[in-house]
């Protein structure tokens, strides 16, 4: 009996447990890494967001140092007639004087620049180089350059490859370089003058790539092609990867356009994993622990209702047997005390098991009260307008202005209430638009102006409906309030883009702060206290159509107020 009581209460009290803690903790590993992979995805992006723009600065720097040259062509025929002569005079020593601090001072100001060439074509084989002046392809150390500038098409006007290089001629010490060609142009020549190359020390941007590293085994590749040309990091040869290899690592990449260079960040995907373990191993702790706690309340409970069970069945066999019954507790602590009690006192009173059935009535009166939203029968209110116009026009024995705005507004409760479709022709929208102004006009006097220019082209075209009206009741009711003389204009154009509506005024108009509040407003995720109409014309046009239809609102102060949208057209 403990046995099957055991089994019975740890299956009930240890499976809800588990399943809560297996959903539970396996929702927060998958939550973890997935926001450990972001995470990682966020790092790598802007790791190597901020190594593009160190690189795109110098180029910057170089793209500045051509346009200085080819913006002045006395200094570029200065160097030209330098290089063709060489050392020969006095002159030529003044011009290599002039030119050499130009570029020495660019070079001495950027950290990251080895040296910089300037290379026009040349019988002696002369070229200038920062820190040295004019030198030849025969005395200085660096010059295999020249042929690759030689072997270029005249097509390319830039290229980057790695170099190792020495600035000066009898130096030990070489340096592993980017180096940067461009070739330098004059305005309105497809031919170029000469070449820019700059030496950019690989270190340099080492040192850049090792302190953006953020993870453990990350690399950080710049590669030109497959051509790896600099790599920070780990030594994970990315080129070489299998296409299963590369599942293991998380890869970023960004592409640096003109110069064929692409920025690759690699972070091993055990980065992420390893700390989703950490919760794996807790989630197995909580299953072990959440065993333990339900087979030890399990064998609570199994002793103590297998002991319950056994005292009911003893008092039975007690008094069958004519025995004395067992004392029991008059406190009632649960079902089996309950039962244990009730028995005993069966049993005192008659010897024999009485069973007495009373029936208790309650009354339950409650009171189930809901406000229901009141809906207004069109039928009915269209029926009770009817009578209204026909006992006014009785009443005046003709038409008049009470019966006629009874009838417009019978039209527009008819277009707003009963027309079941969601689109309406824009011939609709107009006509609709004309009954509203016609009431007006009857409420305040024929002092309303109104300029319609209306192509009769696009009124077969479907639009949704209260388009129109919100604007003139807009322009009415704020621009042209209290205003004699006030102009409305009201334009529906059909354009290839679209069609295009427009309503405009010549009121009060809105100050420039004014202005911006208003379209604060209709941009805004809550409807705003004033200018509802406005929001949920600018919100349905933008539902419907999309962000482009918004309004557009123009105000000039007491010139020109103009509202307008446009709407696709659909092509057939």
């Amino acid at each position: 009996m403990k046995r099957k009581f055991f089994l019975k209460n740890f299956i009930a009290g240890s499976l809800p447990a588990l399943v809560v803690a297996v959903l539970l903790g396996g929702s927060a590993v998958w939550m973890n890494f997935r926001e450990a992979r972001a995470e990682v995805n966020r790092i790598q992006e802007r790791t190597l967001l901020q190594l593009k723009d160190n690189m795109n600065v110098m180029f910057s720097d170089a793209d500045a140092q051509c346009l200085n040259y080819s913006a002045y062509p006395y200094i570029m025929a200065q160097l030209r007639e330098l290089l063709n002569a060489g050392y020969q005079d006095m002159r030529h020593v003044e011009i290599n004087n002039m030119l050499k601090p130009f570029l020495d001072s660019f070079v001495n100001t950027k950290p990251y620049l080895h040296s910089v060439y300037l290379y026009l074509d040349n019988p002696g084989g002369n070229f200038f180089a920062s820190g040295v002046g004019v030198a030849n392809e025969l005395n200085h150390r660096d010059t295999l350059w020249i042929e690759e500038i030689k072997e270029q098409e005249d097509e390319r006007k830039q290229w980057i490859e790695s170099r190792i290089t020495s600035a000066y001629q009898k130096s030990s010490y070489d340096e592993r370089v980017l180096t940067l060609y461009k070739k330098i142009y004059y305005s309105g020549r497809r031919n170029p003058a000469g070449t820019l190359l700059m030496n950019i020390r690989t270190e340099y941007l080492e040192q850049l790539m090792e302190s953006s590293l953020a993870f453990e085994g990350q690399s950080m590749v710049v590669a030109a092609g497959e051509n790896v040309l600099i790599q920070a990091g780990e030594n994970v040869n990315y080129f070489d990867l299998s296409a299963k290899e590369k599942e293991g690592f998380f890869i970023e990449e960004k592409e640096i356009p003109g110069y064929d260079i692409v920025l690759i960040s690699l972070v091993p995907a055990r980065v992420v994993y390893s700390q989703a373990a950490g919760l794996i191993s807790l989630l197995w702790v909580a299953i072990f622990l959440s065993l333990l706690l339900g087979m030890y309340t399990a064998f609570l409970t199994a002793r103590r209702n297998a002991g319950n069970v056994q005292r009911v069945i003893n008092i039975f066999e007690a008094a069958e047997n004519g025995e004395k019954l067992p004392e029991v507790s008059k406190r009632v602590n649960d079902e089996y005390s309950y039962i244990i009690q009730n028995v005993v006192k069966s049993f005192l009173e008659k010897n024999y098991l009485k069973m007495q059935l009373e029936e208790k009535k309650y009354k339950l009166d409650s009171m189930y009260f809901s406000f229901l939203q009141s809906q207004i029968n069109p039928h009915f209110l269209f029926n009770t307008l009817k009578n209204i116009f026909w006992k006014t026009v009785r009443m005046t024995g003709g038409q008049n202005d009470a019966s006629r705005m009874i009838d417009l507004l019978t039209t527009l409760l008819h277009y707003a209430l009963v027309h079941p479709a969601r689109f309406v022709t824009i011939g609709e929208e107009v006509k609709m638009t004309e009954c509203y102004l016609e009431i007006q006009r009857l409420r305040f006097g024929p002092d309303i102006n109104v300029d319609w220019d209306y192509d009769s082209a696009t009124g077969r075209e479907e639009i949704i409906r209260f388009v129109l009206q919100p604007l003139v009741e807009n322009s009415l009711s704020h621009g042209m309030e209290h205003q004699k003389g006030g102009k409305l204009k009201i334009s529906v154009t059909g354009k290839e883009e679209g069609i295009r509506f427009c309503v405009s005024d010549n009121g009060a108009g809105f100050t420039p702060e004014r202005l911006d509040e208003i379209r604060a407003r209709l941009t805004s995720e809550t409807a705003p206290v004033e200018g509802i109409g406005l929001y949920n014309l600018n919100r349905r046009l933008i539902l419907t159509y999309g962000g482009e239809a918004g309004l557009e609102i123009e105000s000039e102060p007491f010139k020109e107020t103009k509202i307008c949208f446009q709407i696709p057209v659909k092509k057939s």
